[in-house]
């Protein structure tokens, strides 16, 4: 097992998110049968799905499997490592274009299996960049690859030279219809965090936060949103991370803020959850592209991001301050005072749906990937 493997890029709470494009994300896809209409001028465009985990995409494949011109086939398994190498041969000889999301085994495998009239599409999120599979890949038989954050675009592109004409920035979608609901009373007050798993994603800070905020107002209060880290056989396991939650929650429970904290249990409501929230942080190390923000952003929430390497080219940068954690807690408490007035929350709030609008709507996005798979693939 690679090092890194299991370790979500995104957040596992933030899989609740993605339930809402096509099902529960922690079971597994079953194999749908190639729609049997009535006979058509062409044959559907038949696209096969390969991927361990496809929160970040179902949205896509429920879109597609709706499409008469589409059938769509999935080849989903655990782990880095592509499943049952027979069961991917077989889809194999079916498909048209294959999708590969996540650049990791199926990337490998399918890159030096694919038949010559097949076309290879590769997604890339963060983690693979630190991963081995890359220096595995046939590059030469991908045709396109598509990276969801300017920073990785970047790094992957001056990695794999060779792809830099085949690679294609195109960003995770946000269903901004779902998260547009009124803000419930006193929201103003209470900051949200979605997902604190793993470590990497700095919980501690947001609680800091809240702490120097109620020293100036009471009313502030902290809700997080996720999976207990125990709930993860992987993470728990092991005992730097186990130590770092145990200390957050005893840290939490000992303190006089217990009351001001909100742990509110994983699942599929996020885009209600956001009508408690009135400014979403992003308190991690590093990430990708760190969805939630957007997500919050289309809610109307405000961001505070702390200077993760691509944030200020992901997002405005008017939303994002220092990286250092002394200097972003200070900086963030003094951000989030400077808005509590109605008129100026009114139009950061305005702002921040009308950027996501423009930069992450779904139906956005879906034309993208239409874009795309018309440029590749001729139907027969």
């Amino acid at each position: 097992m690679d090092q890194d493997e299991g370790i979500p890029d995104h957040g596992e709470a933030e899989q609740a998110s993605y339930a809402r494009f096509g099902g529960e994300t922690d079971g597994r896809d079953e194999q749908p049968a190639c729609r049997q209409d009535a006979p058509r001028p062409r044959r559907p465009t038949r696209i096969l799905f390969a991927g361990h985990d496809f929160k970040f995409l179902r949205f896509l494949l429920s879109h597609f499997r709706e499409q008469p011109d589409y059938c769509v086939l999935t080849d989903d398994y655990e782990s880095h490592a592509l499943g049952d190498k027979a069961k991917s041969a077989d889809l194999l000889k079916q498909a048209d274009v294959i999708f590969c999301e996540w650049c990791l085994g199926n990337a490998e495998w399918y890159s030096h299996h694919a038949l010559e009239h097949q076309k290879l599409i590769v997604r890339l999120h963060a983690q693979e960049v630190r991963l081995g599979f890359l220096d595995r890949i046939n590059w030469q038989r991908v045709d396109r690859i598509v990276i969801v954050s300017e920073h990785y675009f970047d790094m992957f592109t001056e990695r794999v030279p060779s792809m830099a004409g085949r690679a294609l920035l195109l960003r995770n979608a946000v269903d901004c219809e779902s998260f547009d609901k009124p803000k419930r009373d006193g929201s103003e007050f209470n900051l949200g965090l979605l997902g604190i798993c793993p470590r990497q994603k700095s919980p501690h800070l947001a609680i800091e936060i809240l702490r120097r905020l109620r020293v100036v107002d009471e009313r502030y209060r902290l809700f997080i949103k996720g999976k207990h880290p125990s709930e993860y056989e992987w993470l728990w396991a092991r005992p730097e991370e186990r130590a770092y939650y145990e200390r957050f929650y005893d840290d939490v429970n000992r303190s006089d803020l217990a009351d001001s904290v909100v742990f509110d249990e994983f699942g599929d409501d996020v885009a209600e959850w956001f009508t408690e929230i009135g400014t979403i942080l992003s308190t991690s190390e590093h990430e990708s592209a760190h969805l939630a923000v957007a997500e919050g952003m289309a809610s109307g929430a405000v961001p505070v991001i702390r200077g993760w390497a691509g944030a200020r080219r992901h997002y405005p940068e008017r939303y994002v301050v220092q990286h250092e954690a002394e200097a972003f807690v200070t900086e963030a408490v003094a951000t989030i005072l400077e808005r509590d007035n109605p008129i100026v929350r009114l139009q950061e709030s305005r702002f921040c749906k009308a950027f996501v609008r423009d930069n992450f709507d779904r139906g956005c996005i879906i034309r993208q990937y239409e874009e795309l798979l018309s440029e590749l693939w001729e139907p027969v």
